[in-house]
């Protein structure tokens, strides 16, 4: 395995200016595949074979019948692949924010989405033996419209997205507690960004409380309800993630990592991401090396 750089994967290499932007493919790996993010909705439904996944989470091996939600901005790779056969849906966001948006707001979509793509930690299910399927049916379906240039075909495509969508689900419950919890609210997914653009910032729930102009205890509470979480503990996970991301795919050395995301005192650092992700900050770099990237430019598009 050698070291390189990680990538990331833009819609505009895959999605034509007139399609609809959904695209499926069937890749075969073998190996490692480069480890990379994206800035689209990817939903990769494992077939069969074996590999393990690499996430900022560490390691899972993967088998046939899962399925794994990667939301834009989320590192991934697959590693030690042994044949390992998958269905790849990517999916366009400005899809998902206009004709598909009204999902944020439906009960069982909603919290699905939401979960996926708070976080850093890939979404990962295993789909019921009668589940998968109706999944690949939908999924070679959408495999012949993609190039079908016919406005009536664009119905269908989504009509099929939406069935997947709807599989995945229904297996939601594997998720556990945070699942559960409802969409965001306007206000929430405010302080969410506020604190995810600037974690460097000493916050506190008087402080967003007063710039989101809200009672300290009711937001407090509203931030519960929406995420699991409280707005402190929310910021210490997207500290850690953005460290680990960092520690990741940069050189920069420990301390200035701790530094950028808030952690000024390195000893403090260590014992923050260690209680996050099970390791300090130096083990944790020394156990993910990325995998070479590909040599032709179109080859990302097996991923």
């Amino acid at each position: 395995m050698v070291d390189a750089a990680p990538r990331l994967l833009a819609s505009r290499s895959l999605f034509g200016p007139s399609a609809v932007r959904i695209h499926v493919n069937r890749p075969v790996h073998e190996g490692d595949t480069p480890l990379h993010c994206h800035d689209f909705l990817e939903l990769a439904f494992v077939i069969s074979g074996r590999a393990v996944h690499r996430t900022i989470a560490g390691l899972k091996p993967v088998s046939g019948g899962e399925v794994f939600v990667v939301s834009p901005g989320q590192w991934h790779a697959f590693e030690s692949c042994r044949d390992l056969r998958t269905y790849n849906c990517v999916i366009g966001m400005d899809l998902m924010q206009r004709e598909l948006a009204w999902t944020t707001s439906d009960h069982g979509l909603g919290r699905l989405l939401a979960r996926a793509s708070d976080r850093q930690d890939v979404l990962a299910l295993r789909l019921a033996p009668d589940s998968l399927p109706t999944c690949i049916a939908c999924l070679e379906r959408l495999r012949e419209l993609q190039s079908d240039p016919h406005p009536g075909t664009r119905p269908i495509q989504l009509g099929n997205l939406l069935v997947l969508l709807g599989e995945i689900a229904r297996h939601q419950s594997q998720i556990g507690g945070e699942v559960g919890a409802k969409p965001a609210h306007p206000v929430i997914a405010e302080a969410m960004t506020i604190m995810a653009e600037d974690l460097r910032r000493p916050w506190s729930i008087t402080a967003l409380a007063r710039r989101l102009e809200m009672n300290p205890s009711y937001f407090s509470r509203c931030f519960d309800q929406c995420t699991g979480l409280s707005p402190m503990n929310w910021l210490i996970r997207q500290r850690g993630e953005q460290a680990a991301i960092l520690l990741l795919t940069t050189q920069q050395p420990i301390a200035a990592i701790g530094r950028e995301v808030g952690w000024d005192d390195p000893a403090y650092f260590a014992r923050r991401f260690r209680a996050i992700f099970g390791q300090t900050p130096k083990d944790y770099r020394k156990q993910l090396p990325c995998p070479a990237l590909p040599q032709t430019p179109d080859e990302w598009i097996q991923w």
